[in-house]
């Protein structure tokens, strides 16, 4: 996902009434905290409490963990389905991007993310910039899963971060890129078992810019990965074999990311 202001967190109802008109609702008690610093961030939807409604995720933006705001962790609004959400924070770290996805295939919703502010005491959550939890369906109750993870390739600075079975084995994978105006690196970690991740950086230099996407660009039934004015093709040998780029634009003038 793309990076955005955390102030910008303000989910709205669209209703459709005659002759075609829009009509906005704003959904988004509860939203104004914690209180916020300044810089982008990354926010997920995903229902993580398993009650039908969605929730909102984030590991913050510069002020994660209490950097002039009382930010901390991951932080997860939980939708109660009606007007309000309530926040739950875990661990003291942050600064980056994060990924909702089902790493140990249970069926209830986990966390990954790459982070600038690995502050965490050794051996709790955030701990490193590279980490990921696995979440018990409160939406409070989290797990760190991580090892193996971050053994090479993550530098200050990660930020995107998104999961998908790159290799089509069954398992979700990681890939992360850097925060930096002037180019920076994409990472990304193969899941081989629950405690071992291989690793590939698989450029370096990429476009300036925080977003990073995740689709089938050419129709092949595996994930490619998007990024600012380029494309990599994946080829399933993701650790080994080649990842073609591509360009889809000839310039990219945009300082971060762009819908």
């Amino acid at each position: 996902m793309g990076g955005f202001p955390m102030f910008m967190v303000a989910p709205v109802l669209l209703t459709f009434g005659l002759a075609g008109a829009v009509t906005l609702v704003e959904k988004s008690n509860g939203l104004q905290f914690p209180e916020r610093e300044a810089g982008h961030t990354e926010l997920e939807v995903a229902d993580i409490d398993l009650d039908g409604h969605l929730d909102i995720v984030s590991v913050g933006d510069h002020g994660n963990p209490f950097v002039n705001s009382d930010e901390h962790g991951i932080m997860v609004w939980i939708n109660d389905g009606s007007d309000s959400f309530a926040l739950y924070q875990t661990g003291e770290f942050g600064y980056g991007g994060c990924a909702v996805g089902d790493l140990d295939l249970d069926g209830v919703p986990d966390l990954a993310w790459g982070i600038h502010h690995d502050y965490a005491p050794a051996g709790q959550i955030g701990d490193k910039l590279m980490g990921a939890a696995l979440g018990d369906g409160t939406g409070w109750g989290w797990t760190q899963w991580d090892t193996g993870l971050a053994s090479g390739g993550e530098d200050w600075g990660m930020f995107a971060t998104d999961l998908a079975d790159f290799d089509l084995d069954g398992d979700l994978d990681i890939v992360s890129r850097e925060q930096l105006a002037d180019g920076a690196s994409l990472q990304l970690w193969r899941q081989d078992s629950p405690t071992a991740w291989s690793h590939r950086t698989l450029t370096t230099g990429i476009p300036v810019g925080e977003g990073l996407e995740v689709g089938d660009m050419d129709g092949d039934h595996d994930l490619d990965i998007v990024l600012g004015r380029i494309w990599l093709q994946n080829s399933q040998d993701i650790l080994t074999g080649p990842w073609p780029i591509h360009n889809y634009t000839s310039t990219w003038t945009h300082p971060h990311v762009v819908v």
